[in-house]
């Protein structure tokens, strides 16, 4: 309908944005409560990087069409804690911090298309939040194997946009960051802002706002180990980690949140 002279859209009407696609997948977190299980499956305890937060599906919540997810601090027993134990997560005997991580593997994967989210972050010392994919064959072929996209990752004051993938056993990164100074600092902050990729056979490109991040052409990831993982389906991630790369959370104000308006996919018209 028209008002004031202005097209008015409703969230859903998401292809009235990009002529010349469709839109083939998207959640708009509109019913409050926990992420869509037909989407969204968690991840549990501490998962990767020394990170100090305790992922549990508690964190994540939809309220008033916004996905948040919250870190908090709770001090409590982890429940994995063992003497002597070489692993990272299971010496820690307590949980100090709660986040929340949720993903879409074996429920919604894609190959190829417009991949957009609006959200805003929190960030203050402490915070580490991600919009990133990973390939659908991570359990087969392992990480970094499988390739990962990082169409947003915050930490230590600049934004980044990642690809990364293994050839001739070795990690290889094409990363490129921007310090949140530069984009407006604590006012931009304060802001939901939109991140992009465009995927292709040819290339992926990631977008801030409207604006190039980083490209990727595909070729040069044609001799990776295991295949080229950016000619093969990937899933999506949302995670709030706290501290390792984001920095001491010791002297922040809790709540952190990550909160997503939107999450969309879209596929060119043929």
């Amino acid at each position: 309908m028209l008002a004031s002279g202005f097209l008015m859209v409703t969230k859903c009407e998401a292809s009235f944005w990009h002529p010349g696609w469709h839109l083939a997948w998207h959640d708009e977190f509109n019913k409050d409560g926990p992420p869509d299980p037909a989407n969204w499956s968690y991840e549990q305890g501490f998962v990767r990087n020394h990170e100090l937060q305790w992922y549990q599906p508690e964190n994540a919540f939809c309220t008033n069409g916004i996905l948040v997810l919250e870190a908090l601090p709770e001090h409590r027993p982890n429940p994995t804690y063992r003497t002597n134990s070489a692993n990272w997560g299971r010496q820690r005997q307590w949980i100090d911090y709660t986040s929340a991580s949720i993903n879409s593997h074996n429920k919604q994967q894609f190959l190829y298309g417009r991949f957009e989210m609006r959200a805003r972050i929190d960030i203050r010392q402490g915070s580490w939040p991600a919009f990133w994919t990973l390939g659908s064959d991570a359990s087969s072929v392992g990480w970094p194997a499988c390739g990962e996209v990082d169409i947003m990752e915050f930490y230590a004051r600049n934004v980044l946009a990642n690809f990364g993938y293994r050839l001739d056993s070795r990690t290889k990164w094409l990363a490129i960051k921007k310090p949140v100074a530069g984009l407006g600092g604590d006012e931009w902050a304060k802001k939901f802002h939109i991140w992009r990729m465009d995927w292709d056979t040819n290339k992926m490109d990631l977008y801030l706002d409207g604006k190039l991040m980083n490209h990727l052409d595909l070729k040069t990831a044609d001799a990776a180990d295991h295949g080229n993982p950016f000619r093969k389906p990937q899933y999506l991630l949302l995670n709030l980690a706290i501290g390792s790369n984001g920095g001491d959370p010791s002297h922040t104000a809790f709540p952190i949140r990550y909160e997503i308006d939107w999450v969309r996919v879209y596929q060119r018209n043929k």
